[in-house]
């Protein structure tokens, strides 16, 4: 998986101001989780599964700010 296609992965999204943060927080972590096992992994599908897992679970935690709210 290309840098760029990561990068569009975890590029923020718009949301309520006083949440943006706690976003912003969540996406920045899993962004620099997600290249490091870009860097660090063999390519093949577990390295591709691994990613999608750190955006899911991006996804996951973004859904819990929001509907904590």
């Amino acid at each position: 998986m290309h840098r760029d296609e990561i990068g569009r992965r975890f590029a923020p999204r718009r949301s309520d101001l006083d949440r943006a943060g706690q976003h912003e927080e969540v996406r920045t972590a899993c962004h620099r989780l997600a290249e490091q096992l870009a860097d660090l992994l063999p390519d093949g599908r577990e390295k591709e599964q691994a990613i999608t897992r750190v955006e899911e679970a991006m996804f996951w935690a973004d859904a819990a700010i929001e509907r904590t709210a």
